[in-house]
């Protein structure tokens, strides 16, 4: 539950960021680095993060190849 109330969190903040780097040309890479899911992976990318840090959303599925497939595809599209 920590891992979700922390992606809440992250996710409140990306709009002031997003707007700080607009307003002063800043080049700055917004990184989600906490809860990520496969479930949750798109609307996260769709907040414009613009990298997705995952490791348990991998690593502690027992569907470990299948999840990272989709993540790929996720990817791609």
């Amino acid at each position: 539950m920590v891992g979700r109330k922390r992606y809440l969190q992250c996710l409140g903040r990306w709009k002031r960021y997003i707007e700080l780097r607009e307003e002063r040309g800043h080049d700055f890479t917004i990184a989600c680095n906490v809860g990520i899911k496969i479930d949750n992976a798109k609307t996260i990318i769709e907040k414009e993060a613009d990298e997705l840090i995952v490791g348990t959303g991998i690593f502690e599925s027992p569907r470990f190849s299948e999840i990272v497939k989709e993540f790929l595809e996720l990817l791609k599209s």
